[in-house]
C-alpha cells in the first residue's frame, strides 16, 4: 500500500457516515496545506495531514514523528492549531496507524508503537466522532453493519 491507497481506505469507511464532507486536497501553489479537509453540520471541520511510512523492522527503532512533516507542513499545523482550528496528523504503515491531534505530533515513538496501532476503520470512526460528537450514531458497529450492507450489493 502507499499513501494514496491508505487515504482511500480511510475515506471509503468515512463515506458511509452521513453528513460528512470530504475534500482530498492537491495544492501545488500553497505549501504546507494538509492532505484532506472534512466538515460536518454546525460548522465543525478538521484538517488532516496523512503520511505513509515503511515501519522499521526493529521494535526499538525510534520514529521522530515531527520529522515526517516538511517544515511548511509543521508551520501550517502549528499556526492553525493556534487559531483554534482542529488539525491532526495520521501516520499509516502496513502494520498499523497512529493519530495525533493538534500539536501532539511533536514526539518520538518506537516502531513497536505503530505496529500496535489502529486500522483505517478506526481512523474514520475517530474523524466522524470528532466532527459529530453529540450525534451518538457513529459507532464501530454502525460502520461494520454498513460494510455488510454494501458488500451484499
Amino acid at each position: 500500500m502507499n499513501e494514496h491507497g491508505f487515504v482511500k481506505a480511510v475515506h471509503n469507511h468515512l463515506r458511509k457516515t452521513p453528513d460528512i464532507r470530504i475534500w482530498k486536497i492537491n495544492d501545488n501553489y500553497a505549501g504546507g496545506v494538509p492532505d484532506a479537509w472534512y466538515c460536518a453540520p454546525e460548522g465543525r471541520n478538521l484538517w488532516i495531514e496523512y503520511k505513509y511510512i515503511n515501519a522499521p523492522k526493529r521494535d526499538t527503532t525510534i520514529i521522530d514523528v515531527a520529522s515526517l512533516l516538511a517544515p511548511l507542513q509543521r508551520q501550517w499545523m502549528v499556526d492553525h492549531v493556534a487559531y483554534g482550528i482542529s488539525c491532526a496528523i495520521v501516520i499509516g504503515s502496513e502494520s498499523g496507524i497512529l493519530m495525533y491531534s493538534g500539536i501532539e505530533w511533536r514526539i518520538q515513538v518506537t516502531a513497536k508503537t505503530i505496529k500496535n496501532g489502529l486500522k483505517p476503520k478506526d481512523v474514520s470512526l475517530w474523524i466522524a466522532n470528532k466532527l459529530m460528537p453529540n450525534d451518538g450514531k457513529v459507532t464501530i458497529r454502525n460502520i461494520t453493519d454498513q460494510d455488510k450492507t454494501h458488500s451484499d450489493r
